[in-house]
């Protein structure tokens, strides 16, 4: 789960690549548990279904839809850069908050309306991986809002499928803390206004009680929540974010809580000043008296963060000796070799400094010679599944 590339290149790459979308947009449906539920799929123009891509699972706020979080919190222009899958599930109809009507996920455990959406997001899961070429180590769950707490469910009780979930101005309810039953380390990040008028950043049941009505953990507390499971440093470092906007009434700070077990990550931005909004949103209309931050990009950061998290799927793996991984010569005319203790049997992947894989191959023995003459010159980055990675320039 280490780094691919830094996060100043992503950066720079985020912002040099066009986000006009490219891709293909189209609805489609399954029914789970007896109900019919409806969700959104954008496929890449890079995509041909050659190799295996991940899947990026984008939940909408209550009383939303996923055509509203496709425009809000969108990643269409970077999916076609980083080829990968986008797909927005639906909600279903609420009952029991102010938004009767509209739709929403499951975030209180409580499936007495006959909705299971844990249940529907691992058969959905099921029908996607029969349609395309997803990579199942690398499937992540975002979203707004009541998607957030989505994505915090899935990472309790889907985690033997989720990669890593990041969550915008969500949070998880106090009641589920203590229920939550994530099978292994698993990377978080947490994107949080500390003036959010509907989920309160300190806690509690908000602005709108009936629609909270269960009190939501402190992001503080739910940070240390994460910290504390994927075993990370206590101690953060600490970086401001440029204020680039004088005009957004917030300013950012990134946390990122390092060195846990299986390189497992927690990142939080905190935005002070910042309301229920998504960071970046250019298109949707502000709700007024929630300041939305423009110094940054939570579609942008969140895929920087995902594109670093590989699932193991093999918890076996876990026990195997720490790998070393060398390679040589560096730089190389196009033949590398990889000198690696505990890579039998791994596969090795090299990256494109667009984030896209060139190369897929399986490591035999210590030494594993590849042949990358067929790539042009330039930086390219490697990735073996036990989660090693690290640089390599083809001359």
């Amino acid at each position: 789960m280490k780094k691919l590339l830094s996060t100043s290149v992503l950066l720079l790459l985020f912002t040099l690549a066009s986000i006009a979308q490219t891709g293909t947009t189209y609805d489609d449906s399954l029914n789970s548990g007896g109900v019919f539920r409806t969700y959104k799929v954008y496929k890449p123009s890079v995509y041909d279904g050659t190799n295996a891509v991940p899947l990026l699972l984008n939940f909408h706020g209550l009383g939303s839809n996923n055509n509203e979080q496709m425009l809000g919190a969108d990643f269409r222009g970077i999916a076609d850069t980083a080829n990968f899958i986008m797909v927005l599930p639906n909600g279903t109809a609420i009952t029991a908050t102010a938004l009767t009507g509209g739709l929403g996920f499951d975030m209180f455990g409580d499936v007495s309306r006959g909705i299971n959406d844990v249940n529907f997001v691992s058969e959905l899961l099921d029908s996607l991986i029969k349609k395309y070429n997803i990579d199942t180590t690398r499937i992540y769950a975002t979203g707004m809002s009541n998607g957030g707490f989505m994505a915090y469910e899935l990472a309790c009780h889907l985690s033997d499928r989720v990669t890593a979930v990041a969550s915008v101005t969500g949070s998880m309810q106090e009641n589920r803390t203590a229920v939550c039953n994530a099978t292994h380390p698993i990377p978080v990040m947490q994107i949080h206004g500390t003036t959010d008028g509907v989920v309160d950043y300190n806690g509690g049941s908000g602005a709108k009680g009936t629609i909270f009505y269960i009190p939501t953990v402190p992001v503080e507390d739910l940070v240390d929540f994460w910290v504390a499971h994927n075993n990370t440093s206590t101690t953060p470092t600490k970086t401001d974010i440029a204020d680039t906007s004088s005009t957004d009434g917030s300013t950012v700070e990134h946390y990122v809580y390092s060195g846990g077990s299986r390189n497992a990550t927690v990142e939080l931005f905190k935005i002070i000043g910042g309301g229920h909004q998504w960071p970046g949103d250019t298109v949707t209309a502000a709700t007024a008296g929630e300041n939305r931050n423009m110094d940054f990009s939570a579609s942008k950061e969140i895929w920087r963060f995902f594109s670093q998290q590989s699932f193991l799927a093999d918890a076996s793996s876990i026990d195997k000796p720490e790998a070393q991984v060398t390679i040589y010569p560096n730089p190389s005319s196009g033949q590398i070799t990889i000198n690696c203790n505990a890579c039998a049997g791994e596969t090795v992947q090299i990256f494109n400094v667009l984030g896209t894989a060139v190369f897929s191959g399986i490591l035999q023995q210590q030494l594993t010679t590849l042949d990358l003459s067929n790539l042009q010159a330039g930086l390219y980055f490697y990735k073996v599944a036990n989660g090693k990675s690290g640089s390599v320039i083809i001359k």
